[in-house]
């Protein structure tokens, strides 16, 4: 209908701030959870060191897993093995789940590319369901295997595959973002917009996409946002803004697995160089729990689960901004704690390298 608005959800009630303080008080209350846990067994340690090891269940990845994946995901995936075994279900397989998500993050991409928030906000949900799906192929490949550790497959065929899902996956949600904010530019000055609310089809505050009716021409639009003074950013700072963004998280991806493997390497493995009483203690130590949670609201995927909430709530482009300037300093003093902490620890540990 002529002269429809769609008003954007921030409008019409306030149950996005609830659902988002519900979401971040749960993380906090599941994180203080996990700590007590790890303490409590770090006490055990001494007397059930595994093979040598100075970890039992909370493995280095685990404790870098971001925290949608550790608290949401994982928990409800390891539910659903549980009670319907799925790992034994014909055909179900981790590779089959991977290229199930593959193909939902296909599909996300596609709407996230619409003009309607609600597809594009059905996109960002089908994104979450497919990153649930990722932790899936894990549990099923841990079901399958027997195998109770949480761990990378380092070298594996199955690591390189997922891996692989993993970052074009990813590029799917970037490539319909670019489409989408190259056909509708971002506004730089939305604070005008309401002037213009009566004559919106769709009121979007980051492009104000469709100001006029559909009937009237693209040079009456122009002609109508230079009258109010509306400017927009340039395809070009669009895409070199959005370009700097995926070259980020796939830095962040880099370091994360960087890190957790040399954690891995110094803590949770059983070594004729290191004492497993000293990989306990170091274990144990603040520095080391702090490092390593850093990296569950650092890592890539944090970032991307962070960048489906923007898309959810009609913000990806303030999102996205805010990372170009956030970012490098955020990653480069992330980085150096970490990488002088491993320093530290080989140096406790006797390792010279």
């Amino acid at each position: 209908m002529k002269g429809k608005i769609d008003t954007p959800p921030v409008k019409r009630s306030n149950w996005g701030f609830y659902g988002f303080f519900a979401l971040m008080t749960y993380f906090i209350w599941s994180d203080l959870a996990f700590f007590g846990e790890m303490s409590s067994e770090q006490n055990h340690l001494s007397m059930h060191l595994r093979n040598g090891s100075a970890l039992e269940k909370k493995t280095i990845k685990l404790r870098m897993q971001d925290h949608f994946a550790h608290h949401l995901y994982l928990p409800f995936c390891e539910w659903m093995e549980r009670n319907f075994h799925l790992s034994q279900i014909p055909g179900v397989t981790p590779n089959a789940i991977t290229a199930l998500h593959f193909s939902l993050a296909i599909i996300a991409g596609r709407l996230i590319a619409s003009s309607s928030f609600s597809h594009r906000r059905a996109g960002a949900v089908i994104y979450f369901i497919r990153n649930m799906l990722d932790t899936l192929d894990g549990v099923i490949y841990r079901a399958k295997s027997k195998s109770t550790d949480y761990l990378s497959g380092w070298g594996t065929y199955g690591y390189m595959i997922d891996g692989m899902a993993d970052t074009i996956g990813g590029l799917f949600i970037m490539i319909g973002t670019i489409y989408r904010l190259n056909k509708h530019l971002p506004i730089k000055n939305p604070e005008i917009l309401p002037k213009l609310k009566n004559k919106y089809r769709n009121y979007d505050a980051e492009s104000g996409e469709r100001l006029l009716s559909a009937d009237e021409s693209c040079s009456e639009n122009e002609k109508l946002e230079e009258g109010y003074g509306l400017k927009r950013y340039s395809r070009q700072t669009v895409n070199l803004t959005i370009f700097f963004f995926t070259l980020t998280v796939i830095v962040r991806s880099a370091l994360w697995d960087h890190f957790n493997h040399g954690y891995h390497e110094l803590l949770a493995q059983k070594r004729p160089d290191i004492s497993p009483m000293k990989q306990e203690e170091v274990l144990g130590y603040g520095s080391t729990w702090f490092s390593l949670w850093l990296w569950k609201i650092m890592s890539a995927d944090a970032f991307m689960h962070y960048t489906l909430i923007a898309l959810f709530f009609g913000k990806i482009w303030a999102w996205l901004r805010f990372n170009l300037y956030f970012t490098i300093p955020n990653v480069i003093i992330v980085s150096m704690i970490c990488q002088i902490h491993l320093m530290q620890m080989r140096y406790l540990l006797g390792v010279s390298h």
